[in-house]
């Protein structure tokens, strides 16, 4: 195709893909299921025993990205309505087998179900952190209307921020670190009071390429997801790559909040 690409995409589909549509026959039918928490191979591995029973007008693909992986079910065929109930059954099956590493479908992100959690119940949530610099509440805020539930972030990067705008305790610091589960917990603690939220997620690690040692390596990031009476932490222990934790991070950030929100009822 000719053309600077938004050029060529606007060719295709405008012109293209209707006119190719329009002379064949074949339908396609696309479901797509959107994970978070596993990777691609553990994925495989655990639906294996389904995608095995396929029929063979129904393909799946595997597309990963940082923290996340999308299935994208691909059903093809003359009968579109046999052909969306093939899809979606396999959907269903295939999501109730992942359990919590579904968070969505179709074209949705984690930013904008996290949004509709948040407004379906009615919580408002704010974030604290470190290494990742602001990733994780400028996603949320990429989404349209996230200020009916989104109060505010601080970054906290240094420890001096920590301990007077978080009123996160010196002792945890000196005793535990600043990338600790105790510090993140009390970090969620400081964003709630801070900014008055029902919700927070705190996140502290070592984003790198630096600053790592035998105990703590580079990619250490500990997260706390919570409120005020309850927590739910997560070590994560990501690569070297600097730019790739923070993503990471952020990603699994996002998750964290999302499900314990839903889990409050």
């Amino acid at each position: 195709m000719p053309g600077v690409p938004y050029e060529m995409k606007a060719i295709m589909e405008e012109v293209v893909l209707p006119m190719l549509k329009s002379e064949s026959k074949k339908t396609i039918i696309h479901k797509t299921i959107l994970t978070c928490g596993a990777g691609e191979t553990s994925i495989e591995n655990a639906i294996s025993d389904l995608v095995a029973n396929f029929p063979e007008n129904l393909k799946i693909a595997y597309l990963p990205a940082l923290a996340q992986v999308r299935l994208r079910l691909s059903a093809e065929g003359q009968n579109k309505a046999q052909l969306e109930d093939l899809a979606e059954g396999f959907k269903q099956e295939i999501s109730e087998r992942l359990a919590d590493m579904v968070y969505g479908y179709g074209d949705s992100s984690l930013e904008n179900e996290l949004y509709v959690v948040c407004k379906s119940k009615g919580i408002t949530v704010s974030t604290a952190e470190s290494c990742t610099g602001g990733l994780i509440s400028s996603k949320i805020v990429s989404i349209p209307g996230s200020s009916a539930y989104f109060k505010g972030a601080i970054v906290a990067y240094a420890n001096d921020i920590k301990e007077n705008m978080l009123h996160v305790d010196p002792n945890t610091i000196h005793i535990h670190g600043a990338v600790s589960e105790q510090t993140v917990i009390e970090m969620v603690n400081g964003a709630i009071d801070a900014l008055n939220s029902d919700v927070a997620v705190a996140v502290s690690g070592i984003a790198g390429p630096d600053g790592g040692s035998p105990e703590k390596p580079v990619g250490t990031i500990w997260i706390c997801a919570g409120n005020k009476s309850k927590k739910s932490t997560f070590l994560l222990k990501a690569g070297k790559d600097r730019n790739k934790n923070i993503e990471i991070a952020s990603v699994y950030a996002l998750s964290m909040l999302r499900k314990f929100i839903i889990d409050l009822g």
